[in-house]
């Protein structure tokens, strides 16, 4: 999702991102979501991985995932201004 700069007005708001959900069913509206949320669980988790130096997953797709994984992190690396390792993956900041 990248941020096109004249779909975005002062308030921040992405009117191309709206738009493109206004169109979409409820049913489509609550899968894109619910990749969103995976996707969201998998980063966290590669994260504390990653920070924890824990042992590589033996799960098969694990290799499938690593580079959308990798691209994604560096996509918010970059749009954080490389402040990601700040980051521990919980809201509440246990």
């Amino acid at each position: 999702m990248f941020k096109d700069k004249k779909a975005v007005n002062r308030s921040g708001v992405d009117k191309g991102l709206v738009a493109m959900f206004i169109k979409m069913s409820p049913e489509e509206r609550l899968r894109a979501n619910d990749k969103m949320f995976r996707a969201i669980l998998e980063l966290r988790d590669a994260y504390k991985r990653r920070k924890t130096n824990e042992p590589k997953s033996k799960d098969p797709k694990d290799k499938q995932r690593l580079p959308v994984l990798k691209e994604t992190l560096r996509q918010l690396e970059g749009e954080n201004g490389g402040e990601s390792d700040d980051y521990d993956g919980n809201a509440d900041n246990e």
